[in-house]
């Protein structure tokens, strides 16, 4: 086998499954050398899962993992059995430990996946949104002084995780509906008039601190009575994560399940670009700089399968 895959094309294929359309990311490596890369949208399920046969067919060695973005999953920063103060529900749960944590998925859902693949040439990984970034977390240079706010956010799903060095104290994953528009962002602007907190207790107005923003670049925005569609969709979607980062930190610091560690810094991973003023925002109500990098999460999620198979070490 080590022969065969030192001189054999071996393909990753990266998958995220939604109800509206599917992504597949595929690489194909010879001897730990990218030959060829290709990303295809796909409308419907069943052509997703054939083009996958299909693909497969070609190649001696392949792996397929998948994204999972069910909402009914979590961390938890202890390794204790005693799941209920954390108010994990009744379902049945796959509990995986994660350095001092341990993250969880239900059951059915790992099942529904195992079986929805069996015909299609079979699933090699699941992962987790919190195992994906905690990965990507510990193969950073960290600061074991700092503790560090870590947000994965890709399509409408969010992950947030806080770590001090590489000790994990708090997780929570969130999936946004996407009609913003139509059902959501008369939503989010009453929200935005919630007072919120700070680490002194200091009530802010957040709608207030946009509005001031909104004065300050006026003159930088162009006049236009036609609005963009699709750019206040973005702005609503980017002002909703923002409440939620804001809850999750409040949850964080109230709630003594959790350490009481201040956050040192704001590190804001992203597949696509996030709005200058929600970033003005987040630094105003929590006041730290959010730090953006921008990554492709299917690439994230071949390296992991590639580490895992130690695809690096053949």
């Amino acid at each position: 086998m080590f022969f065969l895959k030192k001189y054999l094309p071996q393909l990753f294929i990266a998958i995220l499954l939604k109800e509206d359309k599917q992504i597949l990311k595929a690489k194909i490596y010879r001897n730990k050398n990218l030959i060829n890369t290709q990303e295809k949208t796909f409308d419907d399920e069943k052509k997703l899962l054939e083009y996958i046969k299909t693909l497969s067919k070609k190649y001696f060695i392949y792996y397929v993992g998948l994204f999972l973005n069910n909402q009914e999953q979590g961390l938890i920063p202890s390794l204790d059995s005693n799941l209920d103060k954390f108010n994990v529900g009744k379902m049945s749960i796959k509990c995986l430990p994660m350095n001092n944590a341990q993250i969880y998925i239900a059951t059915e859902h790992i099942e529904y996946f195992n079986e929805l693949f069996e015909e299609y040439s079979g699933i090699d990984f699941l992962y987790s949104p919190f195992a994906l970034l905690y990965y990507h977390i510990t193969n950073r240079n960290l600061n074991l002084e700092k503790t560090t706010l870590y947000i994965h956010n890709y399509d409408n799903f969010l992950t947030l995780m806080i770590c001090k060095g590489k000790d994990i104290l708090f997780g929570e994953y969130k999936v946004f509906e996407k009609s913003f528009i139509q059902t959501n962002f008369q939503n989010q602007s009453n929200s935005l008039n919630e007072e919120l907190f700070s680490k002194d207790d200091q009530e802010i107005n957040i709608q207030e601190k946009y509005d001031s923003l909104e004065n300050e670049n006026k003159e930088d925005i162009p006049q236009n009575d036609h609005l963009d569609f699709k750019e206040l969709n973005n702005f609503g979607h980017d002002m909703e994560i923002c409440n939620y980062i804001f809850s999750s930190i409040q949850k964080f610091y109230n709630d003594d399940k959790y350490s009481n560690s201040f956050i040192d810094e704001l590190i804001f991973f992203s597949d696509e670009e996030f709005s200058l003023t929600a970033f003005e925002v987040i630094e105003n109500e929590i006041f730290l700089e959010p730090k953006f990098e921008k990554i492709n999460t299917l690439d994230w999620m071949i390296t992991l399968m590639q580490e895992e198979i130690n695809f690096y070490e053949i």
